[in-house]
């Protein structure tokens, strides 16, 4: 009779929980923009977030004087996300072979269990009520296995080393990239230099002829055709200013610094040194091959692939393990009808060894192995393809260093030619014997005469940047060291 009151209430207990799983979730609508036509508004902590600004770092001295190409790559290589990440990533790798040696280590775990039993037998009114405390100490240690763990230490030690080797490229690629955005921001403020120079000689070519005008000696086009050249010269001259603070957020964002930060910079040596250059392409070569982080970093890889080749062999294999428990459990038992209270205890001991061979994995061990084999492989020829890609960096590298010294000195004899040239031009227009048009194409020679010296010591600076940097022997202030 009394299972047949109970039976009712827990039924309907079980429907109410039914249907309470099957209504709906919580209302989300409101994480959500309120229609498709409307901008979704971010909560507080979301438009709080936003608002970070960026993190980065100065050197007190340096914040009042302008920077030269030590100083900005000091503050590049502090400051540069991906220098960063690179950093963190090897000691990520560190970590890692922390985690593979610890297999050669045993693994001891402690436990606690406390348990409360109550029951309640209503036909004979006894209830029994039990209380249970077990704390137990397991220890696990992996005495024997045929390579696997050594294979996983050297496969972790190969990648720690590939991840520092990377860490070094990612610096010298950091080296670069500023160095190529400071060599061009400083061209853009020499080439803004020679556009003043450009205008400012269009004037005086503009008053030549406005005077021969007004003397009567020269006609109105003469005058209209200087003007031309004096709104181009302007023309030229504003495109430049734009890109000055183009380069320089350039520059700003390669040192990992907000493009808005004021900042300035030295200002590009007009002589350039390209007489101390030595070295032939062969020996550059063997230079590289020698040095390259990356080509270090390949190597270490492929190691790793080939330990992880003897790894994969080895979890086919047998292990032999120890195992050993300890624990002590505590009772407390109180019957009620018995009125007795018991306090108990009992010891637990036990050791073992366990062997284990994986006999038949449904060739899971076989495909493991050859997977293994062929990323090795793979590992091995992406190494000998990035050497062959380092030969023709080199290579390609030293004759536009080559070429670009040539182009400089060919550069300065075309400006002092121009220069010349305009002069004579401007005279002979002064004194009646030259035309306007002659002068004029003698301008526009000079003119671009003087943006192609700025533009070949661009090229010198970043072709010897890259050399450098392809050869490995780019310093962290932007030496060259070849």
């Amino acid at each position: 009779m009394k299972m047949k009151r109970i039976l009712p209430g827990f039924l309907a207990a079980l429907v109410s929980v039914t249907l309470l799983g099957c209504v709906a979730g919580p209302e989300r609508a409101r994480d959500v923009s309120p229609s498709a036509s409307q901008p979704w508004t971010p909560p507080a902590r979301e438009a709080e977030a936003k608002g970070v600004k960026p993190a980065y770092e100065i050197p007190s001295e340096l914040a009042q004087k302008k920077w030269g190409l030590k100083e900005v790559l000091e503050v590049s290589l502090a400051n540069n996300p991906a220098t960063r990440a690179a950093w963190h990533d090897a000691k990520a790798a560190a970590a890692r072979e922390g985690i593979a040696s610890s297999a050669e280590l045993p693994k001891v775990t402690a436990s606690a269990g406390l348990n409360y039993k109550e029951t309640n037998d209503t036909g004979k009114d006894f209830v029994s009520k039990q209380t249970s405390l077990a704390p137990a100490l397991t220890l696990s240690w992996l005495l024997l296995d045929f390579g696997s763990r050594d294979a996983s230490e050297e496969s972790a030690r190969s990648a720690l080393l590939a991840a520092n080797w990377t860490q070094n490229k990612v610096i010298q690629d950091t080296v670069l990239q500023t160095s190529r955005a400071y060599y061009l921001y400083l061209s853009t403020k020499a080439l803004l230099s020679a556009r003043q120079k450009n205008l400012e000689r269009a004037e005086t070519i503009l008053k030549a002829a406005e005077a021969r005008h007004e003397a009567g000696v020269a006609t109105k086009a003469d005058v209209l055709s200087a003007r031309t050249a004096v709104s181009q010269a302007k023309l030229a001259l504003q495109t430049v200013e734009g890109q000055i603070a183009t380069t320089r957020g350039g520059l700003a964002s390669a040192m990992g610094l907000p493009a808005n930060l004021p900042f300035d910079i030295e200002e590009l040596p007009g002589n350039v040194p390209f007489e101390s250059v030595a070295g032939n392409v062969d020996s550059l070569i063997e230079e590289a091959l020698d040095r390259r982080p990356d080509l270090f970093a390949a190597r270490e890889q492929a190691k790793a692939a080939s330990a992880q080749v003897a790894k994969a062999r080895g979890d086919g294999l047998p292990t032999l393990s120890l195992n050993a428990s300890t624990g002590v459990t505590w009772y407390d038992v109180n019957e009620s009808k018995k009125n007795t209270a018991v306090d108990r205890r009992e010891d637990s001991y036990s050791v073992g060894l366990l062997l284990q061979y994986p006999l038949f994995t449904g060739y899971y061990d076989t495909y493991n192995v050859e997977r293994a084999r062929e990323e090795a492989k793979s590992a091995k020829e992406r190494e000998r393809g990035l050497a062959q890609q380092i030969i023709f960096q080199v290579y390609a590298g030293y004759y536009t260093l080559v070429t670009a010294g040539e182009k400089v000195k060919t550069s300065d004899d075309l400006l002092t030619s121009a220069q010349e040239a305009e002069e004579v031009a401007l005279g002979r227009y002064q004194e009646g014997v030259g035309t306007i048009v002659d002068l004029l194409t003698a301008q526009a020679a000079l003119f671009d005469a003087r943006s192609q010296g700025v533009q070949t010591r661009w090229e010198w600076y970043t072709s010897l940047a890259q050399l450098a940097h392809d050869t490995g022997l780019l310093g962290l202030h932007g030496e060259s060291n070849l």
